[in-house]
């Protein structure tokens, strides 16, 4: 799972060292940063809000966290994880020498030590009940059950997911890391604030929003496969009664493939706009630093 988030850092820093100034020794505290500082902080907010809310509104712990699973947690989180980047650029040294590439790549860093810590939480302790499959490891504790890749399918898959979630019968796959590219994108938000100048700093809310509403989204497809998954309204008929051919789970599958090539197009789409004005200004001042 480490080596899956560190390499994903990787490929980012090494796809856009002709832009960044950023150095590995900063990319790495960084994403020790988003585990020890972001994820505890999340967790904390998170554990206060859920169990107010269930106090006071007399559900079930468990509806409380479904429901704020897909409604406040995806906004807490990317705010959380975005928060050392909007910090970081009060001080003038760093406006002064990060370009909007830099606040990219720390930003998939933060957002990688953040997956991370998200994936040890869940599946650390299940290191003796996983089984190998296909190059990897599965652990089973249920029908779609998360897959945890081997070091091949890490180093050959871009931005490759600490741990990814079969389909039923479906083959062992490599997910993209979400995490790490939602906050990637965040952190595009976070340059453009810095570095921007004039009615251009009113853009950086966009960036940073539509990472939370994607987040958004794919929280609450995931509820809805785990919803299918325990067996209501499960089947092979569709939402109003009609009988479905393709059937629940092939569905799924398709929305989640689909997901995850849409995730990979937005790490592209939050890099490249980036690069672009920082490679001029590395043209126009007569140097580009190696990596």
């Amino acid at each position: 799972m480490a080596v899956a988030a560190v390499w994903g850092v990787l490929q980012l820093s090494a796809v856009s060292w002709p832009t960044r100034s950023v150095r590995m020794s900063t990319l790495l505290p960084a994403l020790a940063v988003a585990v020890y500082g972001c994820g505890v902080a999340t967790a904390l907010v998170q554990l206060s809000y859920t169990r107010i809310y269930a106090d006071r509104s007399g559900q079930s712990l468990v509806t409380v966290e479904n429901t704020t699973s897909y409604t406040v947690a995806p906004w807490v989180e990317e705010l959380i994880k975005v928060s050392p980047l909007l910090l970081a650029g009060v001080s003038p040294k760093v406006r002064r020498q990060w370009g909007l590439t830099d606040f990219v790549v720390v930003g998939a860093a933060l957002g990688a030590g953040f997956g991370l810590l998200e994936a040890v939480l869940r599946y650390g302790l299940d290191a003796d009940r996983a089984l190998p499959r296909g190059g990897g490891w599965i652990i089973p504790d249920s029908l779609s059950p998360p897959y945890v890749p081997g070091l091949g399918q890490v180093l050959t898959t871009w931005l490759p997911a600490p741990f990814s979630q079969l389909d039923l019968g479906g083959p062992p796959g490599t997910e993209t890391f979400q995490h790490l590219v939602f906050t990637a994108m965040a952190g595009f938000g976070a340059g453009l604030l810095w570095r921007g100048r004039g009615r251009l700093r009113l853009l950086s809310v966009l960036p940073i929003a539509a990472a939370a509403a994607y987040h958004t989204v794919n929280n609450y497809d995931l509820v809805g496969d785990h919803h299918d998954e325990s067996g209501h309204d499960a089947g092979n008929d569709s939402d109003d009664g009609v009988r479905d051919p393709l059937g629940r789970a092939g569905r799924e599958r398709l929305g989640r493939a689909d997901r995850d090539k849409s995730v990979a197009y937005v790490s592209q789409m939050a890099l490249a706009p980036a690069t672009a004005p920082d490679l001029r200004h590395r043209i126009r001042v007569g140097g580009i630093r190696g990596p």
